[in-house]
């Protein structure tokens, strides 16, 4: 009876066990009871009512080693015997909730040598996995049943492969292994051209464009979801070229080009959303919403990041949770609410950390640091960006390396360690000799305004003139309105020091001007700061109080955005906060 329980594992079900045994399950029940109270074998777990409305005991064996040696001593033959019936007793008694033993019911027909119903229970327990963001098991399972499907006669191999290594390459992106999931998309790829199945093709096609956003390929990613909006117009199949538009507009904002990318989306977005066709949906939403944010586009992009986070969660799509809450943070930090903003890194960093995806854990953190040093809480700031530093150097993701050592330069500034700041800064111009085609965002843009300030600090004002110039250019020619009015304020605050007044004023006057379609408090405040301090400093006293009661106003939202009260006590204790809220009332 014993040996026969063994099938099982540690722990058995009575109603199994009694149709193994061919014997009355009561009658059962009765000698284990025995057996838990003489020899103390096995130790009785409860009473659970099965799926097909009968009630079964659960049994546990008291220790491991009497399940093993059992198990061991039973001939071959009979342990496979054993195997698949245990299985096909399991799948009546649970009928259509199999998937609560899914990994149970794939052991069984395993070592009961029904291959083919093996892979369909790992598949389902893959999913199980999948939903609980569980995804490092997930892959393990569909591992697996990739092992086993070569097992198959042949004719029943091709489809369920290409949908394994599909599944397997999602699960490997959602833990941030691109190049793990490149490599099932392009096995996709080669199984599903040699067996010209065009809708496995185009599938395989828009994965790849999406995966070489992240192993740095922008070239092939474009060409990947020019291919693939090719065989979804030749096959007719709306869906696919939904997404393989969505892709192709991904990967133009990319290359900045994203006036572009945000006509595709045009195409692609509503495509989608008439057929209900979540996929192509998701991606859209999520690369749109990183669009409308790389053009201080805020309002549309936080629209956008939420829509794809609760689509994301609903359907269970760990990659583009973990994502769209990143960028959801970044809009709404740039929208002024701090703590919100916070909410949303923290929850993306959470998930990324259960699935140890570097593809978030090299992002996230450097917003979460950005918005301590924008509360002024800059020893924070500085741990957030050092540590996403190493994370995205030891993931090789060049983008968030630059885009920290941006932050620190910015940091280091501000604390007055120039030595620091300058290191950070050269550092960050090596990492873009590696990967060129980040430069457009991060050093034509964010490494001009670090570098700018960082020479204002340090007094050379030529130098600080010359990046500040070639910040606003590359704003105006990029479409980046913040950045825009980041150059001109930068380039305001210089002219103001060099005692050119008038010429000063006009470019903070432009600054403001910039943010009145799209508005970003956090640079806005600081503007009006400025202009206040040229028109104090001009004996203008009327005229310098309106600016700095409009910064105090801008201010005054952001802290209400602040739910920490010492996060927001040390927002409001900044020196130059507290120069503009006493400014403000004089």
């Amino acid at each position: 009876m014993l040996q026969y329980a063994s099938i099982e594992g540690e722990e058995f079900l009575s109603t199994v066990l009694a149709e193994l045994l061919g014997v009355d399950e009561l009658n059962l029940e009765e000698r284990l009871d025995r057996l838990e109270k003489i020899h103390l074998l096995v130790h009785t777990l409860g009473e659970e009512e099965l799926p097909d409305g009968n009630t079964a005991t659960r049994y546990r064996f008291v220790h491991a080693l009497y399940q093993n040696f059992l198990y061991a001593e039973l001939l071959n033959k009979r342990r496979t015997l054993l195997h698949r019936q245990a299985g096909e007793i399991l799948v009546r008694c649970f009928r259509n909730r199999t998937a609560s033993v899914a990994m149970a019911l794939a052991t069984h027909f395993e070592r009961g040598r029904d291959f083919a119903r093996a892979v369909e229970y790992l598949n389902q327990a893959a999913s199980n996995a999948s939903a609980l963001y569980a995804h490092a098991q997930a892959v393990e399972h569909y591992s697996r049943a990739l092992a086993l499907i070569e097992k198959l006669p042949e004719e029943a191999r091709d489809q369920g492969r290409m949908a394994l290594y599909k599944r397997r390459g999602d699960a490997s992106l959602s833990l941030g292994r691109p190049a793990n999931a490149e490599d099932d998309y392009t096995f996709l790829l080669r199984i599903s051209r040699a067996k010209n199945h065009a809708q496995w093709e185009c599938r395989a096609l828009t994965d790849l464009a999406n995966v070489h956003h992240y192993t740095r390929k922008p070239e092939e990613m474009g060409t990947c979801a020019e291919q693939a909006i090719e065989v979804a117009e030749r096959i007719g199949d709306r869906a696919l070229w939904s997404e393989a538009k969505g892709q192709l507009a991904a990967s133009r904002q990319v290359i900045g080009r994203v006036a572009e990318a945000h006509t595709l989306f045009e195409e692609s977005i509503p495509a989608a959303r008439s057929i209900g066709h979540v996929p192509a949906l998701l991606q859209g939403l999520t690369y749109r919403g990183v669009a409308h944010f790389f053009q201080s586009e805020y309002k549309q992009s936080v629209a956008a990041e939420t829509e794809a986070s609760h689509l994301a969660a609903a359907s269970g799509n760990g990659f583009f949770f973990a994502l769209s809450l990143t960028f959801l943070g970044f809009g709404l930090a740039n929208r002024g609410q701090m703590s919100e903003a916070l909410s949303a890194l923290n929850e993306a960093l959470s998930m990324a950390t259960r699935n140890a995806n570097q593809i978030v854990l090299g992002r996230a953190p450097n917003g979460v640091g950005w918005i301590h040093r924008e509360i002024g809480n800059l020893r924070e700031a500085v741990a957030h960006n050092e540590a996403c530093v190493e994370t995205a150097r030891r993931a090789k993701i060049y983008e968030a390396e630059s885009n920290s050592l941006i932050n620190l330069v910015h940091d280091y500034t501000a604390l007055g360690e120039p030595t620091k700041a300058r290191a950070a800064m050269e550092q960050a111009d090596s990492v873009y000799d590696r990967e060129i085609w980040n430069r457009w965002r991060f050093f034509d843009i964010r490494h001009q305004a670090a570098c700018a300030e960082y020479w204002l600090a340090a007094g050379k004002l030529d130098r600080a003139r010359e990046h500040a110039q070639t910040l606003l250019n590359n704003a105006v020619r990029y479409g980046v309105p913040k950045y825009v009015a980041v150059g001109r304020r930068l380039l305001g605050e210089i002219l103001s020091i060099s005692g050119d007044t008038n010429a000063a004023e006009q470019e903070f006057d432009q600054a403001l001007q910039a943010l009145k379609a799209n508005p970003a408090p956090l640079v806005e405040w600081k503007t009006h700061a400025s202009l206040g301090r040229l028109l104090l400093g001009c004996h203008r006293p009327a005229a310098a109080r309106e600016s700095f009661q409009k910064a105090a106003s801008v201010v005054c939202g952001l802290a209400a955005g602040i739910v920490d009260p010492d996060l927001k006590a040390c927002f409001l204790d900044q020196l130059e906060v507290r120069q503009v809220t006493s400014e403000g009332k004089s």
